[in-house]
């Protein structure tokens, strides 16, 4: 599950038009705080994420837990979790 509701992201020239699309205001190299709706799937932003399994809370990049929810939906972390999540899938 995802805690995080937004997160600092750098700017840059390749996401520049998406986020003034948006309605963020910043310059180039700028830090800004954005909505979790609002990224990429391939962010590398870290987000905080609480395993669906067990509650534990982890930092995370962003493209990681897309990856990891993507199949099934549900995100768990390492070990005995995901032991659980392939015997329920």
């Amino acid at each position: 599950m995802l805690i995080s509701e937004s997160v600092f992201t750098p700017t840059n020239n390749r996401n520049y038009k998406k986020f003034k699309s948006l309605g963020y205001e910043f310059d180039i190299g700028d830090v800004i705080l954005v909505s979790i709706n609002h990224l990429s799937t391939g962010s590398k932003s870290i987000v905080v994420v609480q395993c669906d399994v067990c509650g534990s809370k982890m930092d995370l990049k962003y493209s990681m837990y897309v990856k990891n929810t993507k199949k099934y939906g549900i995100y768990t972390c390492n070990g005995r979790c995901s032991k659980i999540k392939f015997k329920k899938t």
